[in-house]
């Protein structure tokens, strides 16, 4: 499964959710694979993730429009990433996502199993390439969200750029596309339930 099938399998359980929000972005090499800066110059560098387009929840849950719009990307170096902020009714609620920074091996899946279970999450844990995304399940309310990035923060499993980045945009955000940049397409590795 597909790091978008995993988006879908989440709006399927949430059939309220009214849309989808998404960001397209070209990604740059990460503070770990830039040599020769100045280390004290990239940490500070944000470039905010806004929504680049919309999809209503039935044109998002089918995932035939997700696919036709990939298939439209005309740059290579151009990835899709989802949003995890989404309005059902008035309010606007989170899907879990994180980034975690450990390398893949069996150890690390285990271990970042464990913790998301800890923690009572359910979801997907994708391969994103170098390392592992999630998906949750269950929506957070805005009050909710910090608290799960924090208890992700203190694992010292995740990636901490991401988790700062995130929240400043007050908002999660996964690339769900490769890139030359980024060659892999995240898939499923395992189910939490």
């Amino acid at each position: 499964m597909t790091a978008i099938e995993a988006v879908v399998k989440v709006l399927l359980i949430h059939p309220k959710i009214e849309a989808l929000s998404f960001y397209v972005y070209a990604p740059r090499l990460n503070i770990k694979e830039v040599r020769g800066e100045p280390p004290f110059l990239k940490p500070l560098f944000h470039d905010p993730s806004r929504e680049t387009f919309g999809l209503k929840w039935h044109d998002a849950a089918a995932g035939i429009k997700m696919q036709e719009i990939i298939i439209n990307l005309n740059d290579e170096d151009l990835v899709i990433a989802v949003l995890s902020k989404v309005r059902i009714r008035e309010s606007i609620f989170h899907i879990p996502m994180m980034d975690f920074s450990c390398s893949q091996s069996a150890d690390n899946l285990e271990t970042i199993q464990c913790f998301l279970q800890e923690i009572g999450q359910r979801g997907a844990i994708l391969s994103s390439g170098r390392s592992y995304h999630f998906y949750g399940a269950d929506l957070f309310s805005e009050t909710e969200w910090p608290d799960f990035f924090g208890k992700c923060l203190l694992s010292g499993l995740v990636n901490e750029r991401y988790v700062g980045h995130r929240l400043i945009d007050g908002c999660g955000i996964l690339r769900l596309t490769a890139c030359p940049l980024r060659p892999k397409t995240p898939i499923v590795v395992s189910i939490l339930e």
